[in-house]
């Protein structure tokens, strides 16, 4: 038997749930340890907890789409800019958009370590909390309009599908930036820490990693995503398909996932501060 272009299509979704799967599996697999084992309470919550949460709820979108994709097929044409129907736009737009919101939240995590680093005082970084917070409303709100839209202006699909493909390139490439300047900022300042700090070496290794794998990956999703749209091109090619979401997700995912593998340290609960920085915090824990 031969096998079609849609049914390679649907091996392709299948593998790519497969994977969303494997990934949703080991942050889950994080939040159960970091609870059983008292590092932070299941009522408490943190930065490194609510990340874990958006990536949580990030694959999981992605998992169902790439299982009900398949079921709905076969498809000879597919588009990664253009999805065959709204709804479908919408379960990928979801998944996308936490997952952007989740490395924002690292970008903000950095921005304030650098900032109590240099000894800015806890007014400023509210300020940064409350903008970020602004910042990710805003997001949200675009994505909700561009959404309702799709699902009433049918025949109005095209220019809408155009403008949340824009949307993407802009939020994808606003927080590449930020992980490059804060993650290097960063980085740069604990090359000038002392050589024989603790953890020192450790920590210079995971901004690194962080940095450029995730800003790469980040920026080739919105380079990926503009030709697309501007050549009009389906994407419907297999390996089109697998790559992009292997290079956008995948990749950034498996690295920050295995970087973080480490549980926070043990501290009582009622002196528990979640990840993000308080002032005299070593940045090296």
């Amino acid at each position: 038997l031969m096998m079609t272009k849609g049914d390679g299509l649907n091996i392709s979704f299948y593998v790519l749930a497969g994977a969303y799967f494997i990934l949703m599996c080991v942050v889950l697999l994080q939040l159960v340890r970091m609870s059983r084992t008292g590092r932070v309470p299941f009522w408490k919550n943190t930065t490194q907890k609510t990340f874990l949460m958006l990536l949580l709820s990030s694959y999981s979108f992605r998992t169902a789409l790439f299982i009900i994709l398949p079921l709905t097929g076969p498809y000879e044409y597919f588009s990664i800019v253009v999805l065959p129907v709204p709804i479908f736009t919408l379960f990928d737009d979801f998944g996308g958009i936490l997952f952007i919101t989740s490395f924002s939240l690292q970008v903000l995590f950095w921005s304030e370590i650098v900032y109590n680093a240099k000894g800015r005082d806890n007014a400023l970084r509210k300020i940064i909390r409350r903008r970020f917070i602004s910042v990710i409303a805003v997001m949200y709100i675009i994505q909700m309009l561009i959404w309702v839209l799709l699902m009433t202006l049918h025949s109005k699909t095209t220019p809408l599908n155009t403008f949340d493909n824009v949307f993407y390139v802009v939020i994808s490439t606003a927080v590449a930036l930020g992980c490059i300047y804060f993650g290097g900022t960063l980085h740069a300042m604990l090359v000038a820490y002392p050589f024989d700090s603790p953890g020192r070496h450790a920590k210079l290794i995971e901004v690194a990693s962080i940095t450029v794998v995730c800003s790469t990956c980040l920026l080739v999703r919105s380079l990926f995503i503009s030709i697309l749209n501007y050549r009009g091109d389906s994407g419907g090619k297999i390996y089109v398909v697998v790559l992009y979401y292997f290079v956008g997700e995948l990749l950034p995912s498996i690295v920050i996932l295995y970087m973080l593998r480490k549980l926070p340290p043990r501290e009582k609960a009622k002196d528990y501060t979640p990840l993000l920085p308080q002032e005299g915090v070593d940045i090296h824990q």
